[in-house]
């Protein structure tokens, strides 16, 4: 249901921005704060900002980012090879680029106050085929709770 953004609420908005105001208002009126839960975001929401409050709050986070945020260092937003994985920690954040197949044009950027800088390897079988896969482990669970 829409509710006008007005009074507090309108200048919180206008301070943090928009992506930022909805989740800290979600996660207090649903009392989610100081519990240890781990929240899964997009584009959207997802800033160094949030992710810093967050993790003060005893709430870890992990979320896509737009090449084009403040804060991002130049050495994530130039273009990766395929199979490149570049890792940036400043605690308690990690910030992850990573291109898999060539038919991306962009390295997808990931932000978490959880993950490692690791990668797991995975395979499945497919008829007589064994297919094997590496990716980051924060890519794995992002994928894995965000559907």
């Amino acid at each position: 249901v829409y509710q006008r953004a007005e009074g507090e609420y309108k200048s919180l908005i206008t301070r943090r921005g928009l992506g930022f105001s909805v989740v800290d208002t979600l996660m207090k009126k649903a009392n989610l704060y100081e519990k240890g839960y781990h929240i899964y975001i997009d584009n959207f929401f997802s800033s160094t900002k949030l992710a810093k409050y967050l993790y003060k709050k005893g709430t870890y986070v992990t979320g896509t980012l737009r090449h084009n945020q403040k804060g991002i260092p130049e050495q994530m937003k130039t273009k990766f090879s395929v199979g490149e994985t570049k890792y940036m920690r400043r605690n308690p954040l990690i910030l992850l680029g990573y291109r898999e197949k060539k038919s991306q044009k962009k390295q997808v950027l990931l932000l978490s106050t959880s993950g490692k800088a690791e990668s797991v390897t995975k395979s499945k079988r497919r008829g007589n085929k064994v297919h094997i896969s590496t990716k980051p482990s924060i890519i794995r669970a992002y994928n894995s709770f965000m559907g």
